[in-house]
């Protein structure tokens, strides 16, 4: 059974995650790689909606660009197994799929 998590979870893991990457990639003067504990692989996830389907959710201001960057960054970190998840093609459908695999 997959785990739920609640948006506030996800944005607040996302806030967490951002600026440690930021700060790992910027303050570095030789080529970082980003490397699992254990030597396992990076993988990820990102998904970014500023324009909710459900009008009860408000609309965000830079959720899809701050997606764009942090893709980015874990491109230039040496991330190859992305999924990423931006705009209208973050459906719950297309998320959860990904997730499963």
């Amino acid at each position: 059974m997959m785990k739920s998590f609640t948006r506030r979870q996800l944005i607040g893991t996302t806030m967490l995650s951002v600026p440690m990457l930021i700060s790992l990639h910027g303050g570095a003067s030789a080529a970082v790689t980003l490397k699992a504990a254990g030597g396992g692989q990076v993988r990820a996830l990102i998904v970014g909606i500023n324009q909710y389907a459900s009008d009860s959710l408000p609309s965000l201001k830079g959720a899809e660009a701050d997606a764009v960057d942090f893709v980015a960054t874990l491109k230039r970190l040496g991330v190859s197994d992305l999924a990423e998840f931006i705009g209208p093609r973050a459906s719950r459908n297309a998320v959860e799929g990904a997730i499963k695999g």
